[in-house]
């Protein structure tokens, strides 16, 4: 994920934790990275897949949000 490939990141975690998990850690670094459109994809899907996620995704995704308008 830090090399910006979300895609193979997500799939080579989800060898160890759920897709909902992998999502939320991926979209995190994204973030951290500010790649704040696919921050925003990956927080949105983790969301999706686990409503019992919800509260950390959530969280994610509206920080990733106010730093995507930012600027930063």
């Amino acid at each position: 994920a830090w090399q910006g490939d979300y895609a193979r990141a997500v799939a080579t975690a989800m060898t160890v934790v759920p897709e909902y998990v992998a999502s939320n850690d991926v979209g995190y670094i994204a973030m951290l990275r500010g790649d704040y459109v696919q921050a925003i994809r990956y927080f949105e899907t983790a969301i999706d897949l686990s409503p019992n996620w919800y509260a950390r995704a959530a969280a994610n995704l509206e920080r990733a949000r106010r730093e995507a308008t930012a600027g930063r």
